[in-house]
């Protein structure tokens, strides 16, 4: 497995887990495995309840408008795997950011990267049509 446009790897949680959820979510969507190392390979977490824990309170009140029925999260035993579809009421921001680049984020090849004013612009007309 490697890293891709619609798959990421975090060896453990960080605050940034979010942004790639918003970024999945404002783009194709995505899969990210939580317990991985950059290439793939397995990153035992301590406690993986713990983490799911802190993921799932992280996309809940972090993002707008709310993701979390486009987000799955299931645990094996080599870590966490968080689904993300594509939402639908783009475009997802982080709310202490706003509609603005640094508050929003999209997939970028294996990257995810702040949104253009032009990409945010779009979300939006799109979303109302």
């Amino acid at each position: 497995m490697r890293k891709d446009h619609n798959t990421e790897y975090k060896r453990e949680y960080t605050a940034d887990i979010k942004k790639e959820v918003m970024a999945f979510a404002n783009t194709n969507g995505g899969v990210i495995y939580v317990g991985r190392d950059d290439e793939g390979g397995a990153f035992p977490l301590f406690d993986a309840s713990e983490t799911l824990t802190q993921i799932a309170n992280s996309v809940r009140d972090g993002i707008l408008p709310d993701v979390t029925m486009f987000v799955g999260y299931e645990t094996s035993e080599d870590g966490i795997i968080i689904t993300v579809h594509e939402g639908t009421h783009k475009p997802y921001f982080m709310p202490e950011k706003g509609l603005k680049p640094s508050g929003v984020y999209v997939r970028q090849g294996a990257s995810s990267v702040p949104a253009s004013y032009e990409q945010i612009r779009e979300m939006g007309v799109y979303k109302r049509h």
